[in-house]
């Protein structure tokens, strides 16, 4: 444990939960900035960057073993100028080093390690390093030393190698969108091939292990058996939400999904708990029960919103960013169990039962002969084994449930890092809608508002821009790529749940804030970081899916859907712009391309085109707009011209003022539906619109 009696060091400035764990390391930390670079040159010493997260338990574990010692402290205090980054708070930073490290290493993860000049040109990367040599692994003591030795007699080596390798990065960066081909309508059934083979048929997911919940892909998938009708690409998204919902990666008392598994059966997860994951997933189980009425994805939705809502939110209704995989200084402490707790908790018939069911034994399945609880029954044939109704058997498990979840609270939780990121918060702001949409639960739209309305309103006082985090009630940085479009998504989704034309409005300033800081105008495509931001050694472009949706490919859906729903072709073309750029990413890359092809085939297929005219309050306007939220309707966008509200009618008009050729028909609601810019007749029966949406016909 680190000496709180100790001198701090300079972070203890910062605000950042994952700096402030280091405050009172030995170590010399600087936080990013010009006082450690200027310090670098004028002592002529290396850089040493860490960058890592506060959720993250290797970056724990190397905390404990190096920067809390002594040894290791001297070293790098005596001869490197050491900085710490938190990668959710400067992801610009994280983006490019993290490029680095895959480039020179082939593999990258946190804590990520670098260490570079003071021109911020790196020379050595990994992940994390033992303090010593172990497992194979060589010792951060040795690399330490040995970087010294280099420094010493082969910097122009060091320094060469630096250049090279960001050069590299920069001449594989797409340039030219004229250089590659489009992507052909081919490549969506290739990619759906690719998801195949690496498709795991015994367990779900992709891989083998760790097992990464890649709700992006699968999200791809939902889009292409509705688009194909391919039942395959169905079972794999079934299967894979079925046997993570079972597992360990699943938070069977207290909801919510781990970071990802380390093992091929989901599980042992690490412990994590992200925001982002609870966001991507949550929309997954909602349009996966959208499409199939599943119960258990219906469970799982409610549960996961009940984990976010109790767990990750803030006083002003926004969302905090994560919780710690560890507790007392052990991972999963809070969450595992010994047999005797439970039988100390439960009546032995109640800890009988509940411990069979969720796989728990003396022996256990994870260190020191604790349990990890899942499910390795399926309810249906534990109860017919039990002879019990299976509503009586959820009674009593609940009851379960709730007694040891009770017991649980009472322990030293996971820390929570309270920073509130734009970009991830617009993801479970979509994720409410789509829950809404899906289970017509219209407590989750009223807290997408709430949420949405918090940003909204710091965009304001920023002259319309938006900040990348907050912490302790202030912004931190400008809003990066995926703040931008992940937030201009939500605001859409809020428009097609609400039909307030405040959210579209915004969501059109945003997407041309978006191309106004971010686009490249020479050679098309969207770099992550905006116009003015601080000089880094690269501006990546990126267009393939990480932990995170690729930003690229939110903004590009945003325009195409904008550009249906406003009749904006410049939109349009600008998203064409990036499928030319990245068509052979999407055609190799179909496991981290998913975003990008979900955004292709909303570009490909025959979308469908909503515009409704009528009063609000009206009912068949209710009954229309019911039809069509409930539905899985992935390639298509809603308009609703309000008559009698004239408010929301004026913002239309200003951004759309083609609406007064969509009359009402005899002061009832009518909906004007296109198919592939060709529209039918207009609807004045909701059971009218039913018939023609009622079949999922493939093309």
């Amino acid at each position: 444990m680190t000496n709180k009696n100790a001198v701090p060091n300079r972070l203890i400035r910062e605000k950042s939960p994952y700096l402030l764990q280091h405050a009172y390391n030995p170590v010399h930390w600087y936080p990013w900035g010009k006082e450690a670079f200027d310090k670098a040159q004028a002592l002529d010493r290396p850089i040493f960057l860490s960058i890592g997260y506060s959720s993250c338990h290797w970056c724990h574990v190397m905390a404990r073993e190096s920067f809390e010692d002594e040894e290791v402290a001297a070293i790098l205090n005596k001869h490197f100028i050491s900085i710490k980054v938190d990668r959710e708070e400067r992801p610009d930073i994280d983006h490019i080093y993290m490029e680095v490290c895959q480039a020179m290493t082939g593999r990258g993860g946190w804590p990520l390690t670098i260490i570079m000049d003071a021109h911020k040109k790196p020379f050595f990367a990994g992940t994390y390093f033992p303090k010593k040599s172990k497992m194979g692994l060589p010792g951060l003591i040795e690399i330490l030393k040995q970087t010294l030795s280099w420094w010493q007699s082969r910097r122009d080596d060091l320094l060469e190698s630096g250049n090279r390798i960001i050069e590299a990065l920069r001449r594989s960066s797409p340039r030219e969108s004229g250089k590659d081909a489009p992507p052909a309508k081919e490549t969506l059934p290739y990619a759906a091939r690719q998801l195949e083979e690496v498709y795991d048929s015994a367990h779900g997911g992709l891989g083998k292990r760790p097992k990464f919940p890649t709700a992006t892909a699968f999200l791809y998938l939902l889009r292409w058996h509705h688009y194909s009708g391919e039942e395959s690409a169905l079972e794999m998204v079934a299967q894979t939400l079925h046997s993570m919902r079972r597992g360990g990666i699943y938070d069977q008392l207290g909801f919510g999904f781990h970071r990802y598994a380390v093992d091929r059966r989901w599980l042992v997860p690490h412990f994590e708990k992200m925001l982002y994951d609870q966001a991507l997933l949550c929309r997954l189980y909602a349009e996966s029960f959208q499409l199939t009425g599943e119960p258990l994805w219906q469970q799982t939705v409610e549960e996961i919103i009940t984990y976010v809502l109790r767990d990750l939110s803030s006083p002003e209704g926004v969302f905090y960013a994560a919780e710690n995989a560890e507790s007392e200084g052990v991972e999963g402490k809070f969450y595992i169990w010994h047999q005797e707790e439970i039988e100390s908790v439960l009546p032995a018939e109640q800890a009988k039962l509940f411990q069979e069911y969720y796989g728990v034994t003396a022996k256990g399945n994870f260190e020191d002969n604790t349990s990890i609880l899942h499910l390795p029954h399926e309810l249906s044939d534990f109860a017919g084994e039990k002879k019990l109704a299976p509503a009586k058997l959820l009674g009593m498990l609940e009851d379960c449930r709730q007694k040891l979840l009770a017991v649980r609270q009472q322990r030293v939780r996971p820390s929570r890092d309270e920073k509130i990121l734009t970009s991830w918060n617009g993801l479970m702001i979509s994720a409410l809608v789509k829950a809404y949409q899906a289970l017509k639960n219209s407590s989750y739209k009223e807290r997408a508002i709430r949420a949405a309305d918090f940003f909204l309103k710091a965009s304001a006082g920023n002259k319309g821009s938006l900040f990348h985090s907050y912490i302790d009630g202030s912004a931190t940085s400008p809003g990066f790529l995926d703040d931008y479009a992940f937030f201009t998504a939500a605001l859409l989704d809020l428009y097609e749940a609400t039909f307030q034309a405040r959210f579209l409005q915004k969501a059109l300033e945003l997407a041309h804030k978006t191309k106004e800081l971010f686009w490249d105008e020479a050679n098309s495509g969207f770099y992550y970081s905006p116009r003015g931001a601080e000089p880094l050694p690269l501006n990546p472009k990126e267009a393939l899916d990480a932990s995170l949706p690729s930003g690229t490919a939110v903004a590009t859906l945003n325009m195409l859907r904008l550009g249906q729903m406003l009749r904006q072709e410049n939109l349009r073309e600008s998203a064409g712009k990036i499928f030319k750029l990245y068509g052979s990413s999407m055609r190799n890359n179909a496991v981290y391309a998913g975003s990008l092809l979900s955004a292709f085939l909303f570009y490909s297929a025959p979308v469908e085109e909503f515009i409704i005219v009528g009063k609000a309050q009206s009912t068949v306007t209710k009954k229309f707009l019911k039809i069509i939220k409930s539905k899985f309707l992935p390639h298509k966008t809603v308009l609703f011209i309000p008559c009698g509200e004239e408010h929301d009618r004026q913002i239309l008009q200003s951004i759309a003022p083609w609406i007064n050729r969509y009359p009402p028909l005899k002061e009832e609601a009518a909906v004007y539906l296109c198919r592939n810019y060709t529209c039918l007749e207009p609807i004045a029966d909701p059971e009218q619109l039913e018939e023609i949406l009622a079949p999922a016909t493939a093309p």
